[in-house]
C-alpha cells in the first residue's frame, strides 16, 4: 500500500481523472486530464484491476469496490479497513469541499456518515492529500 502511495504522489507530481469502461470488451478510457499525461504501467494495471473487481457493495445508486481510480484531476485511493471504509484523495492541486463531496458520493456507498480528520496543531497538513472515514454505527 505504501508503494502505491508513493508511486501516486511521484505521477501527481510529474505532471500526470476517472476513468470509466466501455461495454464492449472492458477497456479503459481514461478522462481528458489523465489522457494527456504518461502513467506508468504499474499505475495503469492497478487501476484496470480496480475497475475489474468485484463490488463490495451494490445499491441503488451504484456499485462501490476497493482499488484505485482516477476522477477528474485526481487519484482516488479507496479501502475498507476493519469493516470501515475510507478514502484517500490525491492531487497536484489544492483539495476544495465540494470535490471532496463529489468523490465521496461517486466513490463510497450512500447511508454512511464520513468524517475528515484533522491532525494536531503543528502537525504538517497537505492541501493536496484529503482522507474520509467512515464512522461507525450506521
Amino acid at each position: 500500500m505504501q508503494e502505491l502511495k508513493t508511486t501516486v504522489i511521484k505521477e501527481l507530481k510529474a505532471g500526470q481523472t476517472h476513468v470509466t469502461t466501455e461495454s464492449k470488451p472492458k477497456k479503459m478510457q481514461l478522462p481528458p486530464y489523465w489522457a494527456k499525461r504518461k502513467l506508468s504501467k504499474k499505475m495503469l494495471t492497478e487501476i484496470e484491476k480496480s475497475l475489474k473487481g468485484e463490488p463490495l457493495i451494490t445499491d441503488k445508486n451504484g456499485e462501490y469496490r476497493t482499488g484505485t481510480f482516477l476522477f477528474s484531476h485526481a487519484v482516488i485511493i479507496v479501502n475498507v479497513v476493519d469493516g470501515l471504509w475510507c478514502i484517500e484523495i490525491h492531487s497536484e492541486y489544492a483539495i476544495g469541499l465540494p470535490f471532496i463531496k463529489d468523490v465521496r458520493y461517486k466513490f463510497l456507498p450512500s447511508g454512511m456518515i464520513f468524517a475528515l480528520i484533522f491532525p494536531p496543531k503543528g502537525c504538517i497538513m497537505d492541501v493536496n492529500l484529503v482522507t474520509l472515514y467512515q464512522i461507525p454505527g450506521e
